[in-house]
C-alpha cells in the first residue's frame, strides 16, 4: 500500500489516462486475435466505450436496495470518485444520479483521492461533519487513506476478500453496512 499511498493514479493527467485507455484497447484487441491496423479497432471504440469499460462497473444486486434504505433512513449520500468527464453521464445511464446528493468527481474538481479535498467539497455540498460521515470504497488507498485524511470513518467493501489484512471495518457486501448506519 505504501508505493500506491505515494503514487496515486493520475486521472488529472489526460495524457496518461489516454495512453491507459490505448493500453486497455491495445490487450483487448490482441486477446480477440484482431488485427489493430485494420481500421477495425475505431469501429470497436463505440463497442470499447458503452460496454467493456462500464461494464466492470456493473451494479451489483444489493447495491440499489441498500441505497433506497439509506434515503429511507434520512441519509445523505455522496459519490466521491476518482474518474474522468463522463462521471455523471455513467451515474445517469446506472440510475444513480437520483439516490444521491451530490456527486463529486476527480477531474471537475481538481483532487483525487486520497488527496482530503476532494472529500471536504463533498462534506460542504451535503452539509456534514467528517465525524458524522462513512465513506464506503474498494480500494484501500483511494478510500480508506483518503477519508481518513478527511476524518472520515472508513469502510472497505471487499467483496472478493481480497484484503483480509485491511486496518478498517471490511464489508463484503453493501448491505452489511446497513447495522452499522443510524436507523
Amino acid at each position: 500500500h505504501e508505493w500506491t499511498e505515494q503514487n496515486p493514479f493520475g486521472w488529472q493527467d489526460k495524457r496518461l489516462v489516454s495512453m491507459m485507455r490505448a493500453e486497455y484497447r491495445r490487450v483487448f484487441m490482441q486477446s480477440m486475435r484482431l488485427p489493430s491496423d485494420d481500421g477495425l479497432g475505431e469501429d470497436l471504440t463505440d463497442l470499447w466505450t458503452t460496454s467493456i469499460m462500464r461494464r466492470h462497473n456493473a451494479i451489483y444486486p444489493d447495491v440499489m436496495p441498500t441505497l433506497d434504505t439509506i434515503r429511507q433512513r434520512g441519509l445523505k449520500l455522496a459519490i466521491v470518485s476518482n474518474w474522468d468527464a463522463s462521471l455523471q453521464s455513467h451515474c445517469d445511464d446506472l440510475g444513480l444520479t437520483p439516490l444521491f446528493d451530490t456527486i463529486v468527481g476527480s477531474l471537475d474538481v481538481g483532487f483525487e483521492k486520497p488527496d482530503p479535498r476532494i472529500f471536504e467539497i463533498a462534506l460542504e455540498r451535503v452539509r456534514v461533519k467528517a465525524e458524522q460521515v462513512v465513506h464506503v470504497g474498494d480500494m484501500y488507498v483511494s478510500d480508506v487513506v483518503g477519508a481518513r485524511r478527511a476524518g472520515i470513518t472508513p469502510v472497505l467493501l471487499d467483496r472478493h476478500d481480497l484484503q483480509p489484512e485491511a486496518d478498517c471495518m471490511r464489508v463484503h457486501t453493501l448491505d452489511q453496512l446497513l447495522p452499522l448506519l443510524p436507523v
